[in-house]
């Protein structure tokens, strides 16, 4: 990419490159509309701020400028030749210490060398666009953010799971009596057969029948959010995994529920409870039962992100299948845009085409769009199926159309055949879950009681040793100039310490798991600032702050759990006091629990009060309508992603990269939503613009413009107009379009004299650059521009006139010294 080496100047006095931001300065100064655009989020102390693009420079003096946070840092990325033309001139000298610039290339580097990993444990991270990189009229920006934000959710998710951060224990603490059989009840038992993951990808329309067909020789294991998509067409997988702690996670798998008692659930030791503990079949978890460090909790199989469908792979490795079959399992979009199988929301909805993706290849060799978040599972899923190949088992796709990964081959299902007998899968599942019986569940449960109790006293404890601590702290730097008197507390608070470190050695580190967040913020990042004592008293108190905050939040959690588990514990009786059961459930909203512990239980319902039966039929009737309700949050959120806007800019990124296949898909989709939306058929349009300009049918895309309205032939349509025209030797039409973009950048003047000069309106052509050098008559641009016409229409005397004019505004114009240096080296007769 070539950046042109003048600089324009605004009407505000601020040097601008006009390919990068075009006329974006000059309606406001820069800083009114950083002020506008960012308001705090570029003030906020402790953060790691990573913004991408530096609008010619003058956002990185908008920075520059801004009084310093504390403790804030800043890392800006951009092209290598903005950073090269601003180096010129002399932008980058002597930037603050909590300021650096990098390429898109070296950003990882740049930012753990400059202490990026601290502030990314705390989540004080923040991605922020510059005005260049939000509106992208270099293509480079687009592909620069789509590169920057897969990496950083990758290297995120690797940083933040090395220091065991864990914010979901919550829920794992409401599962914990639900949490019983770990799952390493299956590893290696199924040595030799086949399993099929169906998740929600568009191919696994493609193979539902084939699936239905062999049911009985493969087991099927499905992601819970086809759970609806399932029960429509009457397949019941073996298993159906799931593993998000949150309530959106009900909303798109609520329908499992609906599943026979004989399916097993196998689940993350953290997935949602308003699936878990309205479950009424056997279930198995992944990871450790409790929260904290308990002797042989370690010994299970582990679950895998960022995707439900890496939990399910890894798990069908660990359970020892030989051959692992894919289905929806595409990480891409369709070839029509569609990322999910028919029955879904999304799939529902439409096409989401707004949104930033990557492009990749599938088995067939055709190019589709794949979201970021799909990249990254991509990659886990590759390195579980190389894992796999070390014990003879492989992972096969049976979908053309799945983005082609590493390690995992593509088979069609019509190339697999079954030589053994049918075997009831089921069951041979569910054998491999101890039977338990009543006075066997009530002494598990009493176990879990009694460890749960004796951390919240140690909880209590701790925070009774705390709140020591912080005192001492407070008393340690209260007096000035009394060290020796005060180095008691020091004595004390090392005596806490120890403390915490032996005796309540486990559950400190309980705590200081849950409460992540609160505790890195203590951590001080890496400063050549001089630590005051109030720095150092400052840091104290926020590390047994976070002790303090953290158990009081952690009692009130444990006391719950305890209600929990006796409630759970009443469910087991003979004659349990249903009123413990009704409230607990009602305020758990798991009110489906109430049907499945009738329906284990046997009892007799004739001994229950007429009010008893009433709740119980309430509960049956409110959790029906919930199951059956489609209006879901979930619903709420992908209409509200199902958006348009960005479609534009992603045409004419597609159009830059000549990617006509992309294109092509993205044309397909916008068919669909044609039929919806009203200005899909614009963007459909523009869409067959651009790609007829990329097969050089040029007369095709002079059509397909003219289809346009006059509002959406913007300053990218005018300039491709103006060269097809060209093409086409249609110059009236070059004449216009080039004339309409001198009006709105003085960068097209050049352009627009010269095709006029071609024309024969070489006066006209003089008048259009005196008229602008009477506005602006310090712009080195138009002096140069000037002397570039007169240099080619041979007046060189008012050519070095021109050029030297532009010298003496800017002494080191590189441009101007080319032609100064060509018109002395004329013969001196010229």
């Amino acid at each position: 990419m070539q950046i042109n080496d003048s600089f324009l100047t605004s009407q505000f006095g601020e040097e601008y490159l006009y390919l990068i931001n075009r006329n974006a300065f000059e309606k406001q100064p820069s800083h009114a509309i950083f002020e506008n655009l960012y308001d705090e989020k570029l003030h906020t102390e402790e953060r790691f701020y990573i913004i991408l693009g530096t609008d010619s420079g003058l956002l990185l003096d908008h920075v520059v400028q801004l009084e310093k946070p504390v403790d804030t840092r800043y890392l800006f990325i951009e092209l290598p030749e903005v950073i090269e033309r601003l180096e010129h001139k002399n932008k980058l000298d002597e930037l603050p210490e909590y300021i650096t610039i990098t390429t898109i290339d070296k950003w990882k580097d740049s930012a753990t060398a400059f202490g990026m990993d601290l502030y990314l444990y705390k989540d004080y991270c923040q991605f922020i666009k510059s005005v260049a990189a939000i509106d992208s009229f270099v293509p480079a920006y687009n592909a620069a953010i789509l590169q920057f934000e897969q990496e950083f959710q990758s290297y995120r998710f690797i940083t933040r799971a090395t220091l065991g951060v864990s914010p979901f224990m919550s829920p794992q603490l409401m599962n914990i009596c639900e949490n019983q059989t770990p799952a390493l009840v299956f590893k290696h038992k199924f040595k030799g057969d086949t399993c099929i993951i169906l998740a929600g990808g568009p191919s696994l329309d493609e193979d539902i029948e084939w699936v239905k067909k062999h049911k009985d020789h493969i087991v099927i294991i499905a992601v819970s959010r086809i759970a609806r998509r399932l029960n429509q067409i009457g397949l019941i997988p073996h298993i159906v995994v799931s593993v998000d702690p949150y309530e959106i996670s009900y909303d798109v798998s609520k329908e499992l529920l609906l599943f026979p008692p004989n399916v097993l659930f196998l689940h993350s030791n953290s997935v949602t409870p308003f699936l878990l503990a309205q479950w009424h079949g056997k279930s198995a978890y992944l990871n450790r039962r409790y929260p904290w460090d308990e002797k042989g909790d370690e010994k299970n199989l582990k679950s895998a992100g960022p995707t439900v469908t890496n939990t399910a792979l890894k798990a069908a490795v660990d359970m020892g299948f030989s051959n692992i079959l894919l289905s929806g399992v595409d990480l891409c979009f369709s070839e029509k845009g569609v990322t999910h199988a028919s029955g879904s929301n999304e799939a529902n909805i439409g096409p989401t085409l707004g949104r930033p993706g990557t492009w990749v290849k599938t088995y067939a060799g055709k190019t589709v769009e794949t979201l970021i978040v799909f990249g990254t599972a991509g990659e886990r899923l590759s390195e579980i199926a190389e894992e796999a190949k070390k014990t003879d088992q492989a992972v096969y796709n049976l979908s053309p159309n799945a983005a082609c990964l590493p390690h995992i081959e593509h088979v069609p299902s019509s190339a697999l055949s079954f030589t053994h007998d049918k075997e009831n899968y089921a069951d041979k599942l569910l054998s491999c879950i101890p039977v338990m019986t009543t006075s066997e569940i009530q002494h598990d449960y009493n176990v879990v009681n009694t460890n749960v109790k004796r951390v919240l006293a140690d909880v209590k404890d701790i925070k009774r040793l705390a709140e020591k601590a912080l005192t001492a702290n407070e008393q340690l730097f209260k007096e000035k100039g009394n060290e020796s008197e005060n180095f008691k507390f020091k004595i004390q608070m090392d005596k806490i310490e120890k403390k915490l470190n032996t005796t309540f050695k486990r559950t400190s580190k309980f705590i200081k798991n849950f409460g992540i967040d609160k505790f890195i913020s203590s951590a001080q990042a890496n400063s050549s600032d001089e630590w005051s004592d109030d720095k150092v008293e400052k840091t104290g108190k926020l590390y047994y702050q976070a002790y303090i905050v953290t158990c009081e939040n952690l009692i009130i959690l444990l006391d719950k759990a305890l209600e929990r588990i006796n409630s759970r514990i009443e469910e087991q009786k003979p004659t349990p006091r249903l009123s413990i059961m009704f409230a607990q459930w009602e305020k758990d909203r798991i009110l489906g629990r109430a049907q499945h512990w009738l329906e284990k239980t046997h009892v007799d319902q004739s001994t229950f009060t007429s009010e008893e039966q009433s709740t119980f039929e309430r509960f049956a009737k409110i959790h029906t309508a919930d199951i059956h309700n489609v209006e879901t949050k979930h619903l709420t959120r992908t209409k509200e992603e199902a958006s348009l806007d960005g479609v534009r800019r992603k045409v004419i990124t597609l159009f830059h990269q000549k990617n006509i296949d992309a294109l092509t898909t993205l044309m397909n989709s916008l068919k669909i939503s044609m039929e919806t939306e009203e200005q899909a058929k614009v963007l459909y349009n523009l869409g067959l613009a651009y790609s007829s300009i990329l097969t050089e049918s040029y007369q095709d895309a002079l059509y397909y413009f003219e289809q346009l309205p006059p509002e959406h032939i913007e300053e990218d349509e005018l300039q491709q107009l103006a060269g097809i025209a060209y093409k086409l030797k249609d110059y009236d039409l070059a004449k216009a379009c080039l004339q309409e973009l001198s009006v709105l950048s003085i960068t097209y003047l050049p352009q627009f004299t010269k095709l006029l000069r071609l024309l024969g309106d070489e006066k006209i052509a003089l008048n259009y650059f005196h008229q602008c050098i009477e506005q602006d008559p310090k712009n080195v641009f138009l002096w140069n521009g000037l002397g570039e016409f007169y240099f080619n229409g041979k007046a060189y005397d008012s050519a070095k006139i021109a050029f030297e004019t532009a010298l003496s505004n800017a002494p080191d114009d590189k441009r101007a010294k080319e032609f100064l240096q060509k018109l002395n080296a004329l013969p001196s007769n010229t």
